[in-house]
């Protein structure tokens, strides 16, 4: 439950989405493998946004209000089924293209668990 807010232009196409396992593997001394689990699995989001300032300023006034909390992240809006609840990981990269456009991200989100 909460604000919803649907930015006027969708991330960029060829989004990265990961699966984090949380192990490590160990190699022993005659080069046995031993996994190690330090974390549940999580997934990642890497998010971008190419040549629009509309949706530049949208995110940075969303994300300027989320300071660190949580957000519902619906990568498909006809598959309302597939929804994470993520935080921002690392800070809002924009780089000038021309003019007052900017080409931001790559964001990453990372599932909350």
């Amino acid at each position: 439950m909460g604000k919803k807010i649907d930015l006027s232009n969708a991330f960029g196409i060829g989004y990265f989405r990961a699966h984090r396992y949380g192990i490590e593997v160990l190699r022993g001394a005659k080069g046995g493998l031993s996994p190690v689990k330090e974390r549940d699995r999580k997934r990642e989001f890497q998010l971008h946004w190419n040549h629009n300032e509309t949706a530049r300023e949208e995110l940075l006034a969303l994300l300027d209000y989320l300071e660190g909390k949580n957000m519902a992240l619906i990568p498909d809006n006809s598959t309302l089924t597939d929804c994470y609840l993520v935080k921002l990981i690392g800070d809002v990269e924009q780089m000038q293209t021309d003019g007052d456009n900017f080409d931001v991200g790559p964001l990453v989100f990372e599932e909350v668990l």
